[in-house]
């Protein structure tokens, strides 16, 4: 819905300015009726690159997602990056990153705000997904949101996996922060700690 706003009101504005730089030099008239025959010709563009249909049942949920498991009784604070590592069959490298790369979207639209895929320097044949959402509470609504397309998706990822190196998901918390003051100086630290003169004697 933001990229939606963000187009339409980005696009009005965008307009507005080339329409009148128009009118100001081929006159009012012409610059109503290019923006007619624009109006005219946006349907038959429409026809010539439709929009992708998807079978409705893919849109459903796909309501066998497990919520992850946390170890405290209380869910923790901040935001959550979660990392996937794959170890795909090698004949298979290339089709894992096409349906890898296709993940992304789904990540972003179940509530990650960042997404990537790392490649392990050292073995060529680890991968890492990662992405963040901003809360645990909102990762569990992730897990809610994800479709039957989706799941599909990501079991053939599972299925190009190494039978002995199945996918392994790992989920990073915030911790909490710590009392200490970070960045102070230390040579005030210290002479904090000295003890002054005792009942306002002077010190030899």
């Amino acid at each position: 819905m933001g990229y939606y706003l963000i187009v339409f009101q980005g696009g009005n504005a965008i307009g507005s300015a080339v329409l009148g730089i128009a009118a100001g030099r081929i006159g009012l008239s012409s610059t109503l009726l290019v923006a007619a025959v624009g109006l005219a010709l946006g349907p038959l563009l429409g026809l010539r690159a439709p929009f992708k249909a998807i079978a409705p049942d893919e849109l459903l949920a796909a309501g066998d997602w497990p919520a992850p498991m946390i170890v405290d009784d209380q869910a923790p604070g901040g935001p959550v990056m979660v990392s996937v590592e794959y170890r795909p069959r090698a004949e298979l490298r290339h089709q894992f990153l096409s349906e890898l790369y296709d993940v992304r979207y789904s990540r972003r639209r179940t509530g990650a705000s960042s997404w990537q895929v790392w490649r392990d320097s050292d073995d060529p044949g680890r991968f890492l997904e990662q992405f963040v959402v901003s809360s645990w509470e909102e990762h569990l609504r992730q897990h809610e949101r994800v479709s039957a397309r989706d799941s599909d998706r990501l079991k053939r990822i599972d299925a190009m996996s190494a039978p002995e190196h199945p996918p392994r998901v790992t989920h990073w918390v915030t911790p909490p922060a710590t009392t200490q003051s970070f960045g102070s100086d230390p040579r005030s630290e210290r002479a904090r700690a000295t003890p002054g003169p005792a009942h306002g004697r002077r010190p030899r």
